[in-house]
């Protein structure tokens, strides 16, 4: 077999040249991020277009009044339309009223984004944080309606970090809090709708005594800012937000009123003052 080798190894030779070099693989473009859409809080409007794309997007609410305010976003299902909405009374929320998340909550002069998914259709924005005459913003007019439409383009949210469950009544983290900058990735439990809010406290000060300020609202908040955080925000939905946790102390709590008894869910439970150090 010895006389064939040179003839093999041409003819090897040959087909190795006949064949066409392997194509090199070619990375897909890189996922848009989610769009960005800056809303304007005062004391007690909204500024945001009446319409915008949807899919994943980021709302800011930057707050030029001078009380805290936050934007919740509900989504009006069933025909239902912003009349309707201000008929609703009670804890409990009717199947075609959706609460979709939104940022949560911007002291004066601060801001704060969240990430929310939000699917065609007809919407409301509404800050639901009491004045201290004991009145909810949103029934001095501050709601704002608007329509989604499909989008052009999809985009992805940037990768967590961190997953926050909201249970009836209780937050759980995982992996638990450290100091340093997380994006956190907020689902809603089987359940009454719920919301969270991390504010770094001043010092000495627990969740209690936010609980208790908010009640009652006499003097300076006992805390320093609010780090991040999503408005009420029904099962099955999902919101992303970022966060900087410095050393220190914080209040993680949720204001939504219970289904049953009115009372917020901090008061059966849900709040909590933690360490970051």
């Amino acid at each position: 077999m010895t006389k064939f080798a040179p003839i093999v190894a041409g003819a090897l030779l040959l087909a190795g040249c006949a064949e066409k070099p392997a194509p090199v693989p070619v990375p897909p473009p890189p996922s848009p991020t989610p769009r960005v859409f800056e809303i304007t809080a005062t004391d007690f409007a909204f500024q945001l277009p009446d319409t915008i794309p949807g899919g994943w997007v980021t709302l800011r609410v930057r707050n030029d009044g001078r009380e805290l305010h936050h934007g919740a976003i509900y989504r009006l299902d069933q025909g239902k339309t912003l009349a309707d909405m201000m008929k609703v009374s009670g804890p409990a929320m009717p199947d075609w009223l959706v609460a979709m998340g939104g940022p949560n909550a911007a002291t004066p002069g601060g801001a704060i984004e969240t990430t929310v998914m939000l699917d065609p259709g007809n919407y409301v924005l509404v800050c639901e944080i009491p004045s201290p005459d004991g009145k909810i913003h949103v029934m001095k007019g501050m709601l704002k309606p608007f329509t989604v439409v499909a989008p052009a383009t999809e985009a992805v949210p940037v990768a967590v970090d961190v997953t926050v469950k909201l249970t009836d009544y209780a937050f759980e983290f995982v992996p638990e809090l450290t100091a340093g900058k997380h994006i956190f990735r907020v689902e809603t439990a089987p359940g009454q709708p719920h919301e969270i809010v991390i504010a770094r406290l001043q010092p000495g000060k627990k969740a209690e005594d936010l609980l208790a300020w908010v009640d009652k609202m006499n003097g300076p908040p006992p805390i320093e800012s609010v780090a991040g955080g999503t408005t009420a925000l029904n099962a099955g939905r999902v919101t992303i937000f970022q966060a900087e946790l410095t050393p220190g102390d914080y209040a993680v709590i949720c204001f939504i009123p219970d289904a049953k008894d009115f009372k917020p869910h901090a008061a059966h439970g849900m709040m909590k003052t933690i360490k970051i150090s």
